[in-house]
């Protein structure tokens, strides 16, 4: 039973790799899959979101994804430049139409960098969640702190959402 599982997850990834167009090459170097006691663990490797005009941070936001299939929390960590320390832990997320979330962010570290500071924060969002912010037609905001604000590029929008989307539905399918 197990090895007709693991064939047909490869069966299934073959499938999501080869559905895309040109636009998403290699989506298997998009993400890694680690098998732990609780379960299986997908982390989607760092992507980056465009600082918006209004931002007061001094570059693009830098993030990763990770999730234990077993359960519906998805761990946002990211990484953001600024000129002071952020101290408000509030996250939130604005989608193009919708109602907004917002979570309280856990602070890993701050530390001066060359620039200014270097802010590290992860917060916790469900799948569903997620899956809605990806399925839009138009990217969300993501705004840490005060006035910390980013946004994927509309002109990458499309591939970041077939991106994220199709290892969504991998997560689905090994639950």
């Amino acid at each position: 039973m197990v090895k007709f599982r693991l064939l047909l997850l490869a069966i299934i990834q073959l499938s999501c790799i080869s559905s895309f167009s040109g636009n998403i090459p290699k989506i298997h170097k998009k993400y890694k899959t680690h098998l732990t006691a609780e379960g299986m663990v997908y982390f989607i490797m760092p992507q980056k979101m465009a600082k918006t005009s209004d931002s007061k941070a001094l570059k693009n936001l830098v993030f990763d994804l990770s999730c234990l299939v077993t359960t519906d929390t998805v761990s946002l960590t990211a990484t953001i430049h600024s000129t002071t320390p952020i101290t408000d832990s509030l996250v939130t997320v604005i989608p193009a139409e919708g109602v907004a979330i917002s979570s309280q962010g856990e602070f890993l570290f701050r530390e001066l960098g060359k620039k200014g500071y270097v802010n590290r924060i992860r917060f916790k969002l469900t799948r569903s969640q997620l899956r809605q912010l990806f399925s839009a037609e138009k990217p969300f905001l993501l705004e840490y702190g005060n006035n910390h604000r980013f946004a994927f590029r509309n002109k990458e929008w499309s591939d970041k959402r077939q991106l994220f989307i199709s290892i969504l539905d991998l997560m689905d399918l090994n639950q």
